[in-house]
């Protein structure tokens, strides 16, 4: 079914009626988990957005908190980030349970020592490719990530979560990655329907040669109270200002929407410089 159909059922939006069939179960738009829940609030939010439409029918902030207050009761989900929990290194039990084994892995960046920087509440980052779909790829994010890892200079208190594909995932399984994240940094795509399951004060991070994307309405970021920086292509023939953090995009005949890209290691480590700024 739609993913955005498991998510009222999840919360017994439909009483007792039966599960309506999908139509044609071979067409693999229809297998696509998140699509129909993408292109639900695409309609309701960019679409009113870029044609000049009136947002009086949206719902207001009150409406939409009491329709997730039920909605992460239902999953068993915290409104709110459990940062004091976090130790120096790990994964909470929830996340682990949905991470899926050879899908997901987890490591800590900066050092052991007993520094400062030890004594400050660990930030989760989740880190996504878009591998799978063999388009619209960040080709070189493990490296970057990486060599990020291994300067010892790096004090920050990170923990880095990547996945390889969120196809292999539940929507619950889905839910909790989204919810016990302080932040996303992700290639744009239809996973970041699942930022609805996000806490107050997340962070995401979209990433495309070219985006046109719900996630950066400000209604919808009103609404579930986040944060968001797009990063595109790097300006051609800009000036260095303008290309501090921005991304190197393979050319395409149409346009850069599906072209796949690389960052620099300077413009990886200035973007998480301003995610943990914004999260601190």
């Amino acid at each position: 079914p739609y993913w955005y159909c498991q998510i009222l059922r999840a919360i017994d939006a439909f009483g007792g009626a039966e599960e309506i069939k999908l139509p044609d179960p071979m067409d693999p738009r229809m297998n696509s988990t998140l699509h129909c829940f993408e292109k639900l609030l695409t309609l309701h939010l960019s679409w009113p957005r870029n044609h000049g439409y009136s947002m009086d029918s949206m719902p207001n902030k009150t409406v939409f908190d009491a329709f997730r207050d039920v909605l992460f009761d239902k999953f068993d989900m915290p409104r709110h980030h459990r940062r004091s929990m976090r130790g120096n290194g790990g994964i909470s039990e929830e996340a682990q349970d949905a991470t899926g084994e050879g899908h997901s892995t987890i490591s800590r960046s900066g050092n052991s020592n007993n520094d400062s920087s030890n004594n400050q509440p660990h930030r989760k980052i989740l880190l996504y490719a878009h591998e799978p779909s063999a388009r619209r790829v960040w080709t070189n994010m493990n490296s970057l990530l990486a060599n990020y890892q291994n300067n010892t200079k790096k004090k920050q208190n990170i923990m880095f979560q990547t996945i390889h594909d969120f196809g292999n995932h539940t929507v619950r399984e889905q839910a909790l990655l989204f919810n016990d994240a302080d932040a996303m940094i992700m290639v744009h795509g239809a996973q970041m329907a699942n930022s609805i399951f996000s806490v107050e004060g997340t962070m995401f991070v979209e990433l495309g040669c070219r985006i046109p994307s719900f996630l950066g309405s400000q209604t919808y970021l009103s609404l579930i109270d986040a944060k968001y920086l797009g990063v595109v292509a790097c300006a051609k023939g800009g000036n260095r200002e303008d290309n501090v953090v921005c991304l190197e995009c393979e050319e395409e005949k149409k346009d850069y929407t599906y072209s796949n890209f690389t960052m620099s290691q300077e413009s990886f480590d200035a973007m998480l410089e301003h995610v943990m700024s914004i999260l601190n």
